[in-house]
């Protein structure tokens, strides 16, 4: 990820710490990397490498253009609350994330206030100022230019 070393940096330290958010709201232009460190955080927690290439087990990527809808929400919670078999967290990516619809938003809203201990959700963005104010106020937000 270029021009990113700064964030992936930061990034690792806090899963070596075992500090990191149970939830992340990446925002910025289209284009820009959010999508490349959500999965390099996933393999980073996995694989203990940014850049590994095999397959993700406690990880969990939709894209909220094809999947934006409550049940999609539902089996996502599902997968959260299982226990993590490879990594230290179960990993949920919600790519384009504006594109939830209202309950969608609403369930992960009740999700990330009562979040499994090893659940890690991160929410890809242009925006965040589409997504319902209380959903925005229990991630972090992280800019990228």
């Amino acid at each position: 990820m270029v021009g990113h070393d700064l964030l992936i940096k930061t990034f690792k330290k806090l899963a070596e710490a075992g500090n990191l958010s149970h939830s992340y709201l990446f925002f910025g232009p289209q284009g820009v990397g959010k999508k490349t460190a959500a999965l390099g955080l996933a393999r980073y927690l996995e694989y203990s490498s940014w850049d590994d290439e095999r397959i993700l087990i406690d990880a969990q990527f939709i894209n909220a253009l094809e999947e934006s809808g409550i049940d999609t929400m539902r089996s996502a919670s599902q997968f959260l609350w299982q226990k993590p078999a490879l990594s230290s967290r179960r990993i949920l990516v919600i790519d384009r994330a504006d594109n939830l619809t209202l309950p969608a938003q609403n369930a992960i809203l009740k999700i990330s206030e009562e979040p499994p201990p090893h659940a890690l959700i991160i929410l890809l963005v242009k925006n965040p100022n589409v997504l319902l104010p209380a959903l925005q106020s229990r991630f972090q937000k992280i800019y990228f230019h």
